[in-house]
């Protein structure tokens, strides 16, 4: 026996109709339809997260009128790989990315990159930095370098400095 979901009667279990009151009983229950959509969303957000659409939604490639003043240099044994860039977000903000190898088996607690920022006249207006735990000795530390100036002010920028202890 079950219960009445409407006038409380006591009524057959298998009952679709209360014959006290006359209302369908409605049971729960979740179709494959359903179901079915939950798991294409979720496979959705699994692709969106494991993929590079986020990058494409977020970021948009650096302006070419910023120019790289500096390629390569040479901080001790930290060397800054000439494969970084400047890009900025959709809110106008700029980063630089690249790599920092650590040509050395000295493993480092803490490095540290720094970017001078220059404006369309050749005025410093700002820094970039980041910084880690590491690298290990003969590590490369792909880096994320946030600027304090947006993408519209800076039209350069410059290695200023790599430390590490």
């Amino acid at each position: 026996m079950k219960y009445c979901k409407f006038c409380c009667s006591e009524i057959d279990k298998k009952a679709k109709i209360c014959p006290i009151c006359r209302k369908r009983q409605k049971q729960f229950r979740i179709s494959a339809v359903i179901i079915g959509v939950l798991v294409v969303i979720f496979l959705c957000v699994v692709y969106v997260v494991n993929s590079d659409v986020i990058n494409e939604l977020f970021y948009t490639e650096s302006s070419p009128a910023v120019k790289i003043i500096s390629d390569y240099d040479d901080y001790d044994s930290l060397l800054l790989k000439p494969d970084h860039y400047g890009k900025s977000d959709n809110l106008g903000l700029y980063y630089i990315y690249g790599t920092v190898h650590n040509s050395s088996s000295k493993d480092y607690s803490y490095a540290q990159i720094t970017f001078k920022t220059y404006d369309s006249n050749g005025n410093v207006i700002g820094n970039c930095y980041d910084n880690v735990n590491g690298p290990g000795g003969y590590e490369n530390w792909e880096f994320e370098a946030i600027c304090d100036k947006t993408a519209d002010e800076i039209s350069s920028y410059k290695l200023a400095d790599i430390t590490g202890w």
